[in-house]
Order: C-alpha cells, then sequence, then structure tokens
C-alpha cells in the first residue's frame, strides 16, 4: 500500500508518522500529523513621504502588492486504518518536494496470527528526505 499526502510548507521535522496497534482496534491505524507554519510576505514597493532637492516634502503614491495565499497552516493529524494484512514493521515514509510517501508493504500472514497482548503498541517511523 501506498499513501501519499501533500504537506506544503511543513519541514521533516515537522511532521510524524506513527504507527498505532491496538488489539481493540482490530487493525493498525496508521497516524499522519505534524504543523505547518505561516509566514507572512510583505511585498511594498512604495515609500511614503520624501524629500526633493529643495528640502520641500513630496507626497508619493503608496502601492502594495499582495499575495493571496491557498495553503492552510497550523497542525493536522490523519489516522487511516490499514489492513491487518500491513507489515508493520517494515513500513517506511519519505518526503520530496512537499509531497509525504508512506509505504505500507504486505506481510504472510499466518493463519491466527494475532498480535497476542491487549497493551496498544505505537511505533514511530523514519521519514527520509530526498
Amino acid at each position: 500500500m501506498e499513501f501519499i499526502a501533500d504537506v506544503p510548507g511543513a519541514e521533516d521535522k515537522d511532521i510524524v508518522v506513527e504507527v498505532l496497534e491496538d488489539p481493540d482496534l482490530g487493525s493498525p491505524v496508521l497516524v499522519v500529523k505534524g504543523t505547518r507554519e505561516f509566514t507572512v510576505d510583505v511585498d511594498d514597493d512604495s515609500s511614503a513621504d520624501s524629500k526633493n532637492k529643495n528640502d520641500q516634502k513630496v507626497q508619493t503614491k503608496i502601492t502594495r502588492l499582495f499575495h493571496r495565499r491557498e495553503r492552510h497552516f497550523g497542525s493536522f493529524e490523519n489516522r487511516y486504518a490499514l489492513p491487518v494484512t500491513v507489515d508493520v514493521s517494515r513500513i517506511t515514509a519519505q518526503t520530496s518536494k512537499g509531497v509525504l510517501t508512506t509505504f505500507a508493504p504486505k506481510k504472510n500472514l499466518k493463519p491466527k496470527d494475532t498480535n497476542g497482548g491487549t497493551k496498544p503498541v505505537t511505533k514511530n517511523v523514519a521519514i527520509e528526505s530526498l
């Protein structure tokens, strides 16, 4: 399986990929969370009052350029239920140009293969940057 998520503006250090294994849920859960910081770009190619050669104040027209942003910022968290056939120990994640790709390979499932415990287990997945 492959999960692809757009995370523009988020740095690798701000993204966490985990797998939660809880027998009560019946299947593992892939958790992708992180934060994107909002930066303000203000382009201002204007000048306020200026003085001419005779030290008289001259009014200049103020023009400002504004940029509309279509990106969200702040924290995010998404959860995806994984099938029991996924090998949790082999899940990997990587980022490239604002895209997070998580790979969840299948395992060879033996009949009656269970976790055996009742305590939830969380596995952190290291993120590679390309």
